[in-house]
């Protein structure tokens, strides 16, 4: 999922996702290292949290797919 949400995102986007969450930087400082208001961090952290949702949810439901195709 993940691979696939980063290739639909701008870098800073996902920059600003990962560092937030998988790295625990505050937003400010990472606003701060990857020149954007600290307003956009938030947004962009938003939206790929959101979209990591929906395609692990696409995901999931291809194979529930699958399964119910090969029995």
């Amino acid at each position: 999922a993940s691979a696939s949400v980063e290739l639909r995102v701008k870098a800073t986007t996902w920059q600003a996702w990962h560092l937030t969450s998988n790295e625990n930087i505050a937003a400010p400082i990472v606003a701060d290292r990857l020149q954007m208001p600290v307003a956009e961090v938030y947004v962009a952290r938003s939206r790929v949290l959101k979209m990591l949702k929906e395609e692990v949810r696409r995901l999931e439901q291809e194979d529930e797919h699958e399964v119910s195709t090969t029995k």
